[in-house]
């Protein structure tokens, strides 16, 4: 498990999410060999060939404990590319046809629409400082959003890749006519899925997400 550097950070942040919290990535070692791995927060890099040693661990501790518990990327990668991987959420659009969120048609939202991202971690880098949602970012609508009740549903309904509980509730209302494209979610990371995932294409607005976000139970 690597703690990322301020500049692959901000790296990740300019890529789009591969499902609500984490992005699926291609990371290319010193050595020029290329591994998988997930990214949370675009903070805590997991690879698939430490994933079972990781999960012991995020199991024992918080978000932030594991974070603080992982070693430092310093000379271990040359980038870290998001990718299309069989564990990102896969999105069932409304036309008969499922596929995933690149395949779906954009739509537009209506004045007064609401909606939640579920998180694992409080300081949520996908949340601005200016209470914006960056682009390619992931969340739910309101009805969907509302059926959970606690962290660990927000996992199940969402098919994360964590075991940490996404506790952290953050209330999303973007202006009218903001660009997003909505699915459900199928099951994957070895839970359910079936709820409902909107992407934010462009992002949102400023002062369109709610701070602090709302502490669920952890389950």
């Amino acid at each position: 498990m690597f703690r990322l550097s301020q500049e692959e950070t901000l790296s990740l942040l300019r890529q789009p999410e591969s499902g609500m919290g984490y992005q699926v990535v291609d990371a290319l070692t010193t050595d020029y060999r290329r591994k998988r791995g997930v990214v949370f927060n675009a903070e805590l890099l997991t690879l698939d060939e430490d994933s079972s040693a990781d999960r012991l661990v995020m199991r024992s501790k918080s978000a932030s404990g594991a974070l603080k518990a992982a070693s430092s990327t310093a000379g271990k990668f040359r980038s870290l590319s998001v990718v299309v991987d069989h564990r990102t959420t896969v999105l069932a659009f409304r036309a008969a046809k499922a596929g995933g969120a690149s395949q779906a048609a954009e739509e537009k939202t209506k004045d007064g629409d609401k909606f939640y991202r579920f998180s694992a971690f409080e300081n949520d880098r996908r949340v601005t400082s200016d209470k914006s949602l960056l682009p390619g970012t992931y969340a739910t609508t309101e009805e969907d959003g509302g059926k959970v009740k606690t962290g660990k549903e927000a996992v199940e309904r969402y098919a994360l890749p964590n075991d940490d509980p996404a506790s952290y509730r953050f209330t999303v209302k973007p202006a009218k006519n903001t660009t997003i494209q909505r699915g459900i979610v199928q099951p994957a990371n070895g839970h359910q899925g079936g709820g409902v995932e909107v992407i934010f294409i462009d992002g949102t607005q400023k002062d369109t997400v709610t701070l602090p976000p709302t502490k669920l139970p952890d389950e």
